[in-house]
């Protein structure tokens, strides 16, 4: 565990550097083949994209952030009845042609295509759907994960959801164990084609209850 004390509060627009540092590594581990170019120009355009339409890209968002003020970790939550359609902002397109360039960008929006052809669960009633989870790739398997997930289920439960969702690529194989082992079970896995053209989503749930 940190030596300092965590805590987890919402994102902040101050927090979108170290939030699309985050996001990058989150797109390495899940989606490797996602992202490429320089690793700064990967940063600049995630934080485009938490920073456009007045910081529209951070809704929802949660950060672990250590008594010195570095952020450990962050998720999104969703809950009932909100949506969890995420539009890219405009100038997405554009932005990943000038800075990763024609390949990657490319590469990149097919990528987004495929994961589109399935789409995610919608939230029932008393449903939260927690997204975008990452730590740090310097702090993990120190108990941050654990803090994370709990703090954040914690908040869906006040807010009357009474089970959560989350999605984890099937490739992720660290991520599945380490939610079984938090309670959650398998509840939906992508078609099996989808393996041949992208990474494969499974759905997964807990009850709060």
């Amino acid at each position: 565990m940190p030596t300092s004390p965590m805590m987890l509060r919402a994102a902040r627009s101050d927090d979108s550097a170290a939030m699309a540092n985050l996001m990058v590594q989150l797109y390495h581990v899940e989606r490797p083949a996602m992202l490429g170019g320089p690793r700064e120009a990967q940063h600049q355009l995630l934080r485009y994209i938490l920073e456009a339409n007045h910081f529209a890209g951070m809704h929802g968002h949660y950060v672990v952030q250590q008594s010195d003020e570095s952020l450990l970790a962050t998720a999104g939550l969703r809950v009932a009845p909100e949506s969890l359609k995420v539009a890219l902002p405009d100038g997405t397109f554009r932005m990943a042609w000038v800075l990763l360039g024609p390949t990657h960008a490319i590469r990149m929006f097919t990528s987004l295509y495929w994961s589109m052809v399935t789409p995610l669960p919608r939230l029932t009633p008393h449903h939260a759907y927690i997204y975008s989870v990452i730590v740090d790739e310097y702090h993990r398997r120190s108990g941050i994960g654990r803090f994370l997930m709990q703090n954040i289920e914690d908040i869906a439960r006040n807010q009357g959801a009474k089970a959560t969702l989350l999605g984890v690529m099937h490739n992720n194989h660290q991520a599945r164990h380490f939610y079984r082992h938090l309670g959650y079970e398998v509840i939906h896995h992508d078609p099996q084609w989808k393996q041949y053209v992208g990474p494969s989503l499974i759905i997964m749930s807990k009850s709060l209850e």
